[in-house]
């Protein structure tokens, strides 16, 4: 069978359609904190974008020490900690800045949620028996990005990917329910505000770290946003890097 994809797509990633899918990279941190959770999503233009991310990527990465191990996660927490402990000269310094650069190079927008957890719960009783102040945290990042959607690519699907490490069970319920497609009692979502989510394509889908440069790029934001809400001034130029990019609610819930 004859391809339909054109061999200018291959030498030059370049598009040839309109209307295609965004793929949202979700990722967390501060889960077992007891103080400030960020949940933060990346959406990236699946085939305007990815193609030529990747192959600026990679040879970042390929810089990391360790990289060439098997299952090598390039994950912000280890590489900022690796920074700390042999300074700002460093090649871990040098990667993460590259690798930020690269989001910013791409003006891939960040939805994100993040909170101050003590506050937050003694807000618990209006919130679902079920639900924790994590799960509301990524519930609003998803609820952000259909809205981001809406508004910036209103004929154009998401397909949202996430880390495996979540309970992939409770969260899949959770988008289905904003859906219209599980039961109401899991999360209310009036009939009226359904049309918001229709641009959720099936469920939220799960991918380990290591595979994904997507869920990484979304590890490093959420990682350097919380950074910036702990007042660590060591992670400042890294959160720079960042910081146009975001696009989130008006203020953070601190």
């Amino acid at each position: 069978m004859e391809s339909q994809v054109s061999d200018k797509y291959f030498e030059e990633g370049i598009p040839e359609g309109k209307n295609l899918v965004r793929l949202v990279y979700i990722d967390e941190t501060g889960i077992d904190s007891d103080k400030i959770g960020v949940v933060a999503a990346v959406i990236v233009h699946g085939d305007k974008q990815l193609p030529l991310i990747n192959r600026e990527v990679r040879p970042i990465i390929a810089k990391c020490p360790g990289s060439d191990r098997p299952n090598f996660e390039f994950k912000a927490n280890r590489l900022y900690s690796q920074y700390r402990k042999h300074g700002e000269n460093s090649i871990y310094g040098e990667v993460m800045h590259d690798f930020l650069t690269v989001m910013s190079k791409f003006s891939l927008p960040i939805r994100y949620w993040a909170v101050d957890k003590p506050p937050l719960e003694d807000l618990r009783a209006n919130l679902p028996e079920h639900m924790t102040v994590n799960d509301m945290c990524f519930v609003n990042t998803i609820i952000g990005t259909a809205r981001w959607m809406r508004k910036n690519a209103p004929d154009e699907a998401a397909v949202c990917i996430s880390d495996k490490s979540r309970d992939e069970v409770k969260l899949d319920t959770y988008i289905r329910a904003f859906r219209g497609l599980g039961p109401k009692y899991i999360i209310p979502v009036p009939d009226s505000l359904l049309y918001l989510y229709e641009c959720i394509a099936d469920t939220i889908f799960f991918s380990d770290s290591h595979k994904s440069i997507g869920i990484q790029m979304a590890d490093h934001a959420n990682f350097f946003m919380r950074t910036h809400l702990l007042g660590d001034e060591h992670a400042e130029p890294f959160y720079k890097l960042i910081e146009p990019l975001l696009d989130g609610p008006a203020h953070f819930c601190l």
